[in-house]
């Protein structure tokens, strides 16, 4: 492990198309970690203490690099005003941001910065890849604004689709390819499809065994929202589908998804 004594110069973020909101350190000098490779920026994730989230332009770091690991200590708070520089709410849907693991991250379904990526995990999940008409179409709605999230796509009309580079044929094409997967989903490729952070293999095979043990179908995934009944299943980790829920849009989302999804 190296250890590096900088001052940070600045604070950025970067949002990626997964939800995640991770700070940058801007730091003075570069870290020279070899011939020609300079570290101008150091992501903030991984904190040596809870409090040092409240490093400011102008302090002293001392960083340790093991890796593509960064622990970052505050060596020498040189401001006086300061605050956490974690990010409460999303930049773009403005919901607020869940703190796990060192990042935060944005829940909502309707996120539009997330929603090509999302419908993309989506529809994965069912078997289905968007490749050529149909990456074409799918770019086309989006930046169309015909769709907030991936259950929108089941509620095209070809009308809607088709456009003067979207032929009436392909656009039929695009609509059976959406609507194939209706039918053919399993419970565990549901739960995938949602793409809950936190919500490993293990938990969504113990929430589905739960489901079939109480014969539940696809239609039913909206009662996991009932916390009587989660809390008489305490041996099932619910807390990753308790943050899930909490924003309103996915309590939505779920009931829309499920509700198309049975056949």
């Amino acid at each position: 492990m190296n250890n590096f004594d900088v001052m940070v110069t600045d604070i950025s973020y970067l949002y990626s198309n997964d939800g995640n909101v991770i700070p940058y350190l801007r730091i003075s000098p570069f870290i020279n970690c070899s011939e020609n490779n300079f570290i101008t920026g150091i992501p903030l994730t991984l904190m040596e203490n809870e409090s040092d989230f409240d490093v400011a332009p102008g302090d002293r770091v001392s960083v340790s690099i093991n890796g593509i690991k960064f622990l970052v200590k505050i060596t020498d708070r040189i401001v006086t005003d300061r605050s956490d520089i974690r990010i409460i709410t999303c930049p773009i849907c403005h919901q607020p941001m869940v703190f796990e693991n060192g990042f935060s991250y944005c829940h909502n379904c309707d996120c539009r910065a997330q929603l090509e990526t999302h419908i993309h995990s989506t529809f994965r999940e069912y078997g289905v890849e968007f490749v050529g008409n149909n990456l074409r179409i799918l770019v086309s709605v989006i930046s169309r604004l015909l769709v907030r999230s991936p259950v929108d796509l089941f509620w095209l009309t070809t009308e809607q689709i088709s456009s003067e580079d979207v032929s009436v044929d392909d656009a039929r094409f695009f609509q059976q390819t959406i609507h194939a997967v209706r039918g053919n989903i399993t419970l565990f490729q549901f739960f995938r499809s949602l793409n809950v952070h936190g919500m490993t293999d293990e938990i969504i095979n113990s929430i589905v065994a739960l489901m079939n043990s109480l014969n539940f179908s696809i239609l039913d995934v909206p009662k996991l929202m009932d916390v009587e009944l989660m809390n008489s299943h305490p041996e099932i980790n619910w807390y990753p589908w308790l943050q899930f829920i909490s924003y309103e849009n996915n309590r939505i989302y779920i009931s829309r998804l499920s509700g198309v999804m049975y056949i």
